[in-house]
């Protein structure tokens, strides 16, 4: 049965076989995140070596959130390269 808040039969939910609205949400938001994940590495990457660089050039001091800021980036890059340091 096809909840009632859908107007009309979406090709992703005829795709997934996923009826109800929370799961169609969750799917759609999923998928779209995987199409984006890409472009969100690179420009994670990007930005990572421009604030690396700017702070090394100019001598700017970085404080302790902004290091746990591109550590956790850097942690995140790794993750995504399949790098993971085991703790």
């Amino acid at each position: 049965m096809i909840d009632e808040h859908f107007d009309e039969v979406d090709p992703f939910i005829a795709e997934t076989g996923c009826w109800r609205k929370e799961e169609y949400v969750e799917m759609k938001s999923n998928a779209n995140l995987i199409a984006a994940a890409p472009d969100l590495f690179e420009a994670l990457k990007s930005m990572v070596g421009l604030v690396i660089y700017y702070t090394e050039a100019n001598d700017v001091h970085v404080g302790r959130d902004d290091k746990e800021l591109i550590q956790a980036a850097e942690a995140a890059i790794k993750k995504a390269l399949g790098e993971v340091d085991d703790e």
